[in-house]
This record gives structure tokens, C-alpha cells and sequence, in this order.
């Protein structure tokens, strides 16, 4: 018997849903915050923050917070999003890092240089893809 129920598992939808994971967070999460797993309770996955600064970031499973919630609440976590720049910085291709707070950003951090997403073009201007758990190259 599976640890993780089927009922936590979304499929293919137009949102990206694909691979999704239905969690609780440990504290209160944003909109398109990167998260990494941190656990189990129950029968479902624990979620907290990512930041630059953790170790397990190379060992765990990233996703993106699909919608804000509180501490100890459920989350949908997605295996990638696409989201607006909110300045116009960066071109086309180019990477996109996690910081020491847990933001992203165009700028790689010193210490605990992960890339979590790549600036693509939009239709109505840039936007990031985020795909924390991508292998890049």
C-alpha cells in the first residue's frame, strides 16, 4: 500500500497541474514560493519554504506554491509555474536562482547556487518559468 494516497496526486490539467502534490505547509506560504519537502504526517507530504541556505535543497523535491496559505494548512505544491517579472531586468534565457531568503532571483547567490527557472518571453512581456526540480546545464 502506498505511503502517498492517490488523493493527494493531480493530474494533467491546463494549469500545470502535472505532477502536483497536495501537502500541509510548516509556515505560512505564498503564491509562487518554491518549497521543498521536508517530511510525511500521515499520509500526506510535509512542505516548508526553499531557501539558499538550507542543505537538503540538493536532496529534496522542489515544487511551487500554487496558491498562499497559512501554517499547518493544506497546499498544492506544482512541479513548475510560469509567472510575470515584475521589472524588466534579464533577457531571454536567462537563469534564474533561489536566494538566501527563499525568493528568486537573476543574481546568483554565493553560497548554495541553485537554479530554480529560466526568464522566457510572454506575450505581454517576460516572465520566469519556474522549474525548481530541472536539471540544468
Amino acid at each position: 500500500m502506498p505511503k502517498i494516497k492517490p488523493q493527494y496526486l493531480y493530474p494533467q490539467r491546463d494549469k500545470g497541474h502535472h505532477g502536483a502534490i497536495g501537502g500541509q505547509s510548516t509556515e505560512a506560504l505564498t503564491k509562487n514560493q518554491v518549497v521543498i519537502v521536508v517530511g510525511r504526517k500521515g499520509d500526506r507530504l510535509v512542505v516548508s519554504p526553499a531557501s539558499s541556505r538550507k542543505k537538503s535543497l540538493y536532496n529534496g523535491f522542489l515544487a511551487v506554491a500554487d496558491h498562499a496559505t497559512e501554517a499547518n494548512a493544506p497546499i498544492r505544491c506544482l512541479s513548475y509555474a510560469v509567472v510575470e517579472m515584475e521589472t524588466q531586468k534579464g533577457k531571454t534565457g536567462d537563469p534564474v536562482y533561489l536566494n538566501r531568503t527563499g525568493d528568486w532571483t537573476l543574481s546568483a547567490p554565493k553560497v548554495g547556487k541553485k537554479q530554480i527557472g529560466t526568464v522566457i518571453q510572454l506575450e505581454e512581456g517576460k516572465g520566469v518559468l519556474l522549474a525548481p526540480n530541472v536539471t540544468y546545464t
